[in-house]
């Protein structure tokens, strides 16, 4: 199964993180606007307590921590000109792959629920 990575309007899939591989550390390009990003970051977190500072979020999952740090790109020309594009970094810690791939399942759901 593919899990897109962005808006209802334009998406590029890759391979859905698995339960038997959700790495710990890995960065993923995101099509979306900070403000959505960060939205569908409160939404997956699904109020566990989490600091923000700039451009980077540290939270508490569970037994474990997760550190996501982003970036803006230039927008996707070949794309849609107007299409934001971010840089995010992942960095999970204490947490096995299960519990890795169960939160990527609640940060990806509302792009799967909107394609």
């Amino acid at each position: 199964m593919n899990a897109p990575l962005a808006s209802a309007s334009q998406h590029r899939d890759l391979p859905a993180p698995t339960p038997q591989f959700c790495a710990e550390a890995f960065d993923r390009e995101m099509y979306c606007s900070e403000s959505d990003w960060l939205g569908r970051v409160q939404r997956a977190l699904a109020g566990r307590p989490y600091r923000q500072v700039a451009q980077a979020l540290t939270a508490t999952l569970d037994s474990g921590q997760l550190v996501l740090s982003w970036r803006l790109l230039a927008p996707a020309g070949a794309v849609q000109p107007a299409s934001p594009r971010l840089l995010v970094s992942f960095r999970f810690s204490g947490l096995d792959a299960l519990q890795r791939h169960r939160f990527m399942q609640r940060l990806d759901s509302p792009l799967r629920t909107a394609l």
